[in-house]
C-alpha cells in the first residue's frame, strides 16, 4: 500500500546517510520550508517506481522555500512525475549535479529558485519524456540562476520549453563541448528564450536544438569561449539580442533536416555563416558573403554518380547545391566560401584518406594543403583559368581527439571522402 500524500514541512535532514529523504510512488509530495544538506543525496524521490507501469494516476511534486545543499552527489536526484514545481529553493555547492530529474512526462515549472555551484556536471538536468510516455508537457523556468557549474543547464522536452529571465553564466569547469554550455536544450516543441543572461562559459551561451522553432528575445549572451548561441530549428527569430558572433568553426545553423538531406536560405544580412552536420557527423560551413538557397544531401556509396577510380575506396560522401534564382551555381562570385569536413572513420597504420570531386563527368582528386612563401594557405585553381578555387587544401585535424579531414572551396558539388 502506497501513501496517498507526504507532506514535508520545517523538516531538517543533514549527514544522516545516503540519503536525507528517500520516497517511491507517492501520489503527491509536497516539500516545504525543509533542509536536506549534506547528504549523499538530498533527497531521492521517484513517482512512478516502474517506468512502463500503467500511469494511470497522477504523482506530482511541489518544492517550495527548500534547501537540497552541499550533497555529495545530488541536491534532488528524482523522476517518473506527473507534474513538477519548484519554487523559491536552491540546489547549490552539491558535489555533482544540483538537481536531476529523469522520465517524466507532465509540466514542469520553475522560479526563483537557483541551482549554482555544483562542481563536477551541471546545476540542473531535465528529461521530460519516456520512451513509454513520450508527450512531456510544457518546461517553463522563471527568474532563476544556473551559474557556476561544469554546464548550467541539460533539457530535453517534447513540449514547449521556455527561459524567463534565467542567469546561466560562468559554466566552465569542464571541457569544450556542447554539455558545457550555459543551456543545453533539445526539443520536440518550440523553445523560446525572453530576456536573461547566457555569458561567459566555456562553450556556447546558449546550445539549443528544436524541431519547431527557435526565439531569442532580449538575450544577452557575450564572452562565451565558442559561440554565443548554436541553434539549430526549422525556423530562427532573433529580437533585440546582444549577442556574440561565432569564431569560425563553432557556428550557427538554420535550416529544415530530414536526416539525410538539409535546405537553407542564404542571407548574410544579419549573419555571417551557416552551418550543418551531417547524421554521420560530416559537417559543411558556407561563409558569407553568398545568397541564394542551400541544399546538402548525404550519400551513400549506390548514390554517387560513377564509380570510384581502381584503388579507391568509399568512406563517405555528400553534395552541396547552391540554387541562384533557382538555378544551380557553379562557384560562390560574391567572394563567399565552402568548408568540408568529414569525419574520419579510422586512422589504423597505412590506411590514408582523401578526397575527391565529381568534376564534369569523372572524379578529381583535390590538392593537399600547402602554405605559401608569406605562410598562408596556399589557393589553387581547380584547372588552369578556372575560377573554381581551392582556398586551402586538404588537411587531417583533430577535433576533441578525433580525426577529421578538412578543405575550403569557393564552389559547391560532390564531395567523397575515400580510402586508398
Amino acid at each position: 500500500m502506497y501513501p496517498t500524500t507526504i507532506d514535508w514541512v520545517n523538516r531538517e535532514t543533514e549527514t544522516i546517510g545516503v540519503y536525507g529523504l528517500q520516497l517511491t510512488r507517492v501520489k503527491k509530495t509536497s516539500i516545504n520550508k525543509s533542509n536536506f544538506n549534506n547528504n549523499t543525496n538530498g533527497a531521492w524521490i521517484m513517482g512512478w517506481e516502474n517506468p512502463i507501469e500503467p500511469r494511470t494516476e497522477q504523482m506530482p511534486l511541489y518544492i517550495s522555500n527548500s534547501t537540497f545543499n552541499n550533497n555529495s552527489y545530488a541536491g534532488l536526484f528524482g523522476g517518473h512525475f506527473s507534474d513538477m514545481y519548484i519554487v523559491n529553493s536552491e540546489f547549490n555547492g552539491n558535489h555533482n549535479k544540483g538537481a536531476h530529474i529523469q522520465d517524466s512526462n507532465g509540466v514542469v515549472e520553475i522560479s526563483n529558485s537557483h541551482f549554482d555551484n555544483n562542481s563536477l556536471e551541471m546545476g540542473f538536468w531535465l528529461k521530460n519524456w519516456d520512451s513509454y510516455y513520450p508527450n512531456g508537457k510544457s518546461v517553463t523556468i522563471t527568474d532563476s540562476t544556473f551559474n557556476n557549474n561544469v554546464a548550467g543547464m541539460h533539457v530535453q522536452t517534447s513540449g514547449i520549453f521556455t527561459l524567463n529571465s534565467v542567469s546561466a553564466s560562468g559554466n566552465n569547469k569542464g571541457d569544450n563541448v556542447s554539455g558545457n554550455s550555459g543551456v543545453a536544450a533539445y526539443g520536440y516543441g518550440s523553445i523560446f528564450v525572453n530576456g536573461g543572461n547566457y555569458s561567459n562559459n566555456s562553450h556556447c551561451g546558449l546550445y539549443i536544438e528544436s524541431t519547431v522553432s527557435i526565439m531569442l528575445n532580449g538575450v544577452t549572451a557575450t564572452d562565451n569561449e565558442a559561440c554565443g548561441y548554436y541553434a539549430l530549428a526549422p525556423s530562427l527569430t532573433i529580437v533585440e539580442a546582444e549577442v556574440q558572433s561565432s569564431p569560425v568553426g563553432i557556428l550557427e545553423f538554420l535550416g529544415t533536416s530530414t536526416g539525410s538531406q538539409i535546405e537553407f536560405e542564404l542571407s548574410c544580412a544579419d549573419r555571417s555563416n551557416y552551418y550543418a552536420t551531417l547524421p554521420n557527423e560530416d559537417k559543411i560551413q558556407i561563409v558569407c558573403p553568398v545568397t541564394g538557397k542551400a541544399i546538402i544531401k548525404r550519400l551513400n556509396n549506390t548514390a554517387i554518380p560513377g564509380e570510384l577510380p581502381a584503388g579507391y575506396t568509399y568512406a563517405s560522401a555528400f553534395s552541396l547545391d547552391i540554387l541562384q534564382s533557382g538555378k544551380s551555381i557553379s562557384y560562390i562570385s560574391e567572394g563567399g566560401r565552402v568548408n568540408v569536413s568529414f569525419d574520419v572513420p579510422n586512422l589504423e597504420e597505412g590506411t590514408v584518406y582523401t578526397l575527391l570531386y565529381w568534376d564534369n563527368g569523372s572524379w578529381l582528386p583535390l590538392k593537399d594543403f600547402m602554405l605559401d612563401e608569406n605562410g598562408n594557405p596556399r589557393e589553387f585553381n581547380l584547372h588552369p583559368n578556372d575560377p573554381r578555387m581551392i582556398l586551402s587544401g586538404l588537411k587531417l585535424v583533430f577535433e576533441d581527439g578525433t580525426p577529421r579531414l578538412e578543405l575550403s572551396t569557393n564552389f559547391p558539388g560532390i564531395f567523397v571522402l575515400v580510402q586508398r
